[in-house]
């Protein structure tokens, strides 16, 4: 009993700044790499996403669908990669090193810490774009794209309902 209370526990501490970091650097990663890699890697991880999900009983559906969410199939990868040791592509650093110790607990806790358009992902992105990581598919998560939406021209011109 105690060690389930401690269990539901666990799911309700705050993020941290370094919690939130970590997890948006893991899962952006994730997102970045996993097309590189090569089928048989794929296969892997797929392989690997099954075993860990059956543990908890949940099938890992998102593997059929075209429209799954691209963060929650980033975090599952990149939890996938770090128990396959598959190489981040970024020289001398590993999983071990990107994922918060609390994340290698269990990888549901990475859905729990990303954050988007937050100032932690952007310094994650920031971190990625100086090693030479940029696409536009990570660089949508960052508050400078909301910012560029927010402040270009309405594409109608406002006009007043009622002219005097």
């Amino acid at each position: 009993m105690f060690d389930q209370l401690l269990e539901t526990a666990r799911f309700w501490c705050p993020a941290t700044q370094a919690r939130r970091y970590h997890a948006a650097l893991a899962t952006l990663l994730a997102m970045y790499r996993h097309p590189q890699l090569d089928d048989a890697d794929k296969a892997c991880i797929d392989a690997k996403l099954a075993h860990i999900y059956r543990s908890y009983g949940i099938y890992p559906w998102w593997r059929y669908r075209p429209n799954a969410h691209p963060l929650a199939m980033a975090a599952d990868r990149a939890a996938a990669m770090y128990r396959l040791s598959i190489p981040t592509g970024i020289a001398q650093l590993g999983w071990d090193d990107i994922l918060h110790p609390w994340h290698r607990q269990g990888m549901v806790l990475l859905h729990y810490d990303f954050r988007t358009y937050h100032a932690d992902t952007d310094e994650a992105i920031e971190f990625l774009v100086v090693h030479g990581i940029t696409s536009e598919d990570i660089g949508r998560f960052h508050t400078r794209w909301l910012t560029r939406w927010r402040d270009s021209p309405s594409e109608t011109e406002h006009t007043p309902k009622y002219s005097e």
